[in-house]
């Protein structure tokens, strides 16, 4: 990790997942030294909790605007997700933070 990573706060949703999962692959190949191990284990739980924090606005808002335009589910449907939630949850697996 040679040169300074952007602050996490400042990533969109894509770039943020998009640098978690290099980080992923990167750890999951091995052979990185220990310290720098540590450091990526540590940006990548950051990571996860920033892309967390933004899919829960997403559906927040989502949610807002189900409510506002009369979107609301029946008690009888089925939970719908949301695509965004698939999007970031499907590979939750693979990624080690």
């Amino acid at each position: 990790m040679g040169e300074k990573a952007p602050e996490i706060s400042s990533l969109s949703f894509e770039e943020a997942l998009k640098e978690l999962e290099a980080l992923s692959q990167r750890l999951s190949q091995g052979g990185l030294p220990l310290e720098e191990s540590v450091e990526a284990y540590a940006r990548g739980s950051e990571l996860r909790k920033h892309c967390n924090d933004l899919l829960k606005r997403a559906e927040d808002r989502v949610r807002e605007l189900d409510q506002k335009f009369g979107n609301q589910q029946d008690d009888d449907e089925p939970e719908r997700k949301s695509p965004v939630s698939r999007r970031s949850r499907r590979n939750d697996d693979d990624i080690p933070f």
